[in-house]
């Protein structure tokens, strides 16, 4: 069975960086991207199963990236994982995840969604 991909999007490089090495030791596929600009073309150029993005980045917004993912793939889900929930406005993601307390329910949500790799 091939491994499931998840594209993880955040423009501070040690989250981005964490974030992948614990979804590489669970057995995922990962991409990385810095901006939403280079996600879209991850998004267009890979067949993806999850994206994993941060919300307060510079440019597009992660709010604004789940909307244009949701124009191309409706089907990929998208989580948001943002230091400012309160700030985070309407959305369309398929779950939302404070930052940094909760990454173990990001990795949860993660298994659920995806199953186990292993």
């Amino acid at each position: 069975m091939p491994k499931r991909r998840i594209l993880v999007v955040d423009d501070e490089p040690l989250i981005r960086n964490a974030v992948s090495v614990r979804l590489v030791r669970m057995g995922f596929e990962i991409f990385q991207a810095s901006s939403a600009m280079e996600a879209m073309k991850l998004v267009a150029d890979k067949a993806l199963d999850l994206v994993i993005t941060d919300n307060d980045m510079p440019g597009r917004k992660g709010v604004e990236l789940t909307a244009i993912i949701k124009e191309v793939e409706p089907t990929l889900p998208v989580f948001i994982f943002t230091g400012l929930l309160s700030g985070l406005g309407p959305h369309n993601a398929d779950a939302v995840f404070e930052k940094p307390a909760d990454l173990a329910k990001i990795f949860t949500a993660v298994l659920e969604l995806l199953g186990n790799p292993r």
